[in-house]
């Protein structure tokens, strides 16, 4: 069966009229009960990151207008101006203790694909007060957010946790994220508040270059999958949050290894599942089975098992053989 035959003429791509990804998600399409959520973030955000602020954004099932009450997490990315003070209070002013909480949503839902901070700056007079590069959030920004996201759960019974990914606007606009954060905040993110940096970013097709550049780098992530996973061997809760952290990026690695050939873009985990079965049938119930898992997680460690040592291998050698190593690999 031929690619013409398995891309349907009729299927809805997330193309604009052009043929480029149009962004998917708008405010008009966040649901009534999380108005109230959507109101309170706009007052908070700024309060809490003052001056450092450019911008805010919603995405995930909030902006896309699937967000179910009680169930759905707020996700939230924010970018800053750099800080190159080296200043270790928080930007509202609360101190960052020593060994500030590290980047990532206290629910422990995961970040979009490749976007993870790098390693914290070796050993210093920097890094000693609590800073970081100015290319990069310091600790007390990443306090902050840690700060901010449970409040926001605390304040809303609406969702079932906060995340937010902070980035600063040098990094997100650079070279090295053009296909990576950029994209996503170009096609993934609704402003909320501040300039849209998306206006200053390509338009984006839905091709190798993109699947390369914002997948591209599953294989780094196994060593880690594998220390995870046997730290939490004792751990249920632990295993329950990591097989849902991991079968996000497995069903989304998997469409965007077939996405090119699709001619498209979906954020529906179910739907991703689906097409990238028309292409790879023999792995299909394997995909449809963690996109399950990603909305219904699980604490059997066999699934865990199976994720580091099957699935998430063969996908990352699949992905080298059909796009090529990314062009700026995750340190």
């Amino acid at each position: 069966m031929g690619d013409d035959d398995i891309s349907r003429a009729d299927e809805d791509k997330g193309l604009d009229a052009d043929g480029f990804l149009a962004r998917e998600g708008s405010l008009g399409r966040v649901p009534a009960p999380f108005g109230p959520l959507v109101d309170d973030v706009r007052r908070r955000v700024p309060e809490v990151f003052g001056p450092r602020l450019h911008s805010a954004y919603l995405y995930g099932s909030l902006p896309r207008g699937t967000a179910v009450p009680g169930r759905s997490d707020l996700d939230l990315l924010i970018a800053l101006h750099p800080d190159a003070s080296g200043d270790a209070t928080a930007p509202d002013g609360r101190p960052a203790a020593g060994g500030a909480p590290g980047p990532g949503p206290a629910s422990g839902r995961a970040a979009p694909p490749s976007s993870a901070p790098p390693a914290a700056p070796p050993a210093g007079p920097a890094s000693a007060r609590g800073s970081a590069p100015p290319c990069e959030p310091s600790d007390a920004d990443r306090s902050a957010a840690s700060a901010l996201e449970a409040e926001l759960d605390a304040a809303h019974d609406v969702i079932d946790g906060a995340g937010i990914l902070l980035v600063t606007v040098e990094r997100l606009l650079s070279a090295r994220e053009r296909h990576d954060l950029g994209w996503f905040v170009a096609c993934l993110c609704t402003p909320l508040i501040g300039e849209d940096l998306g206006a200053r970013l390509p338009r984006y097709r839905p091709g190798t270059l993109l699947a390369r550049e914002t997948n591209g780098s599953l294989d780094a992530r196994l060593p880690r999958w594998r220390r995870q996973n046997a730290a939490a061997a004792e751990d249920p809760a632990e295993r329950t949050r990591l097989s849902r952290a991991y079968a996000r990026v497995l069903v989304r690695t998997a469409f965007t290894l077939v996405m090119p050939r699709w001619g498209g873009w979906t954020s529906d985990l179910e739907r991703s599942a689906e097409i990238f079965a028309r292409y790879y049938p023999e792995r299909g119930d394997q995909v449809r089975a963690a996109a399950v898992v990603a909305r219904f997680p699980v604490g059997d460690p066999a699934v865990l098992t199976e994720y580091a040592d099957d699935l998430a291998p063969w996908l990352a050698g699949e992905y080298l053989r059909v796009h090529g190593p990314k062009t700026w690999p995750e340190t």
